[in-house]
C-alpha cells in the first residue's frame, strides 16, 4: 500500500468508528431509557413550570385506587392500580388530576416490550395519523423526581427522557409505564408511584402483541377510561370470567386454560 492511500484509509476508518458509536449509543439509549430516545421540542404554549402539577392537587379525588379499562382485541378488560402517595406524593397528585379530568381516556399504549414494560400517556396517540410521533410528547411540563419506589413486578412508574435531557431525572408529566417483572436496575432512576393489584395478566398479554420498530403495537390497544374509586367499589370486582382464575394466564399450562374455557 502506498503512502498516498494511508490518509484516506485513516479518514475512512475514523468515519466508520464514529458511525458505529452513534448507532450503539442510540441502541443503548432506546433500551435503557423508558421514554423514547428522541424527544419532541417543548410546546411553548404548554405549562413549563414543575409547580404546575402541585397547584392542581387541591382538585384531586381523595381515593388512591384507580380502575383502568383497556380495550384489547375488541374486549374491555380491567386493570386496577393502587397509588402510593407516601412514596411519591407529587407524582400521585398529578396522575389523579389527569385521570379525573379524562386526560387518559382514548389514549393508546404506544410501547410494548414482552415481559419488560408497557407504556402509555402520550396525547398524540389519540391520532393514528401521528403514529410515528407516539412516545415523543406529553402534557408539556416535567415532574420533580421521587425516586424511592421499587420496580417490583407490576410497579407503576412515570417515564422520562434520557439523562442528557433530564439530568436530574425529572419525569414526564403524563407518560407512565408498568414493569412486568422485577427490575432492580431501574430503582432510583424513575418515579414509581403505585402497583398493579388486578389485571397484570392483561398487560402481560399486551406486551406480547406484534410491534413495529418503535415497539408500538401494530393493532391499537386503547384506554377506554381511568377512574378513581373507593377501595370497596363494586366496579373493582373482577369480571365473572376473571373470578375463577387462580393465577395469571401466562403462568398456566394448556390443561388449566382448557378447563377454564369449558367450566
Amino acid at each position: 500500500m502506498t503512502n498516498s492511500f494511508r490518509p484516506l484509509l485513516a479518514l475512512s476508518a475514523a468515519a466508520l468508528l464514529l458511525s458505529s458509536c452513534s448507532t450503539v449509543n442510540k441502541a443503548l439509549d432506546r433500551g435503557l431509557n423508558v421514554f423514547r430516545s428522541q424527544e419532541k421540542s417543548p410546546d411553548s404554549s404548554a405549562p413549563a413550570s414543575p409547580d404546575g402539577p402541585a397547584a392542581l392537587a387541591q382538585e384531586n379525588s381523595p381515593y388512591n385506587t384507580a380502575l383502568m379499562l383497556v380495550e384489547f382485541n375488541g374486549v374491555k378488560r380491567k386493570v386496577v392500580f393502587q397509588l402510593n402517595p407516601k412514596v411519591a406524593p407529587k407524582t400521585v397528585a398529578n396522575f389523579k388530576k389527569l385521570a379525573s379530568s379524562g386526560f387518559y381516556d382514548g389514549l393508546a399504549f404506544h410501547r410494548a416490550i414482552k415481559n419488560y414494560i408497557v407504556q402509555t400517556g402520550d396525547p398524540t396517540s389519540r391520532n393514528e395519523a401521528q403514529k410515528d410521533q407516539w412516545g415523543l410528547s406529553d402534557v408539556g411540563y416535567k415532574l420533580p423526581p421521587e425516586l424511592s419506589g421499587l420496580h417490583t413486578k407490576g410497579a407503576l412508574a412515570m417515564a422520562r427522557p434520557g439523562d442528557l435531557a433530564a439530568p436530574d431525572k425529572s419525569a414526564s408529566g403524563s407518560q407512565f409505564y408498568v414493569a412486568l417483572r422485577t427490575q432492580k436496575n431501574l430503582d432510583g432512576a424513575y418515579s414509581v408511584f403505585g402497583q398493579v393489584t388486578q389485571g397484570l395478566d392483561v398487560l402481560e398479554a399486551l406486551s406480547a402483541v406484534p410491534v413495529d420498530t418503535n415497539d408500538t403495537p401494530l393493532r391499537r390497544v386503547n384506554i377506554k377510561s381511568i377512574r378513581l374509586l373507593p377501595p370497596d367499589s363494586p366496579d373493582l370486582l373482577p369480571d365473572p370470567a376473571e373470578r375463577k382464575k387462580t393465577k395469571p394466564d401466562s403462568e398456566k399450562g394448556f390443561f388449566e386454560k382448557f378447563i377454564e374455557r369449558i367450566w
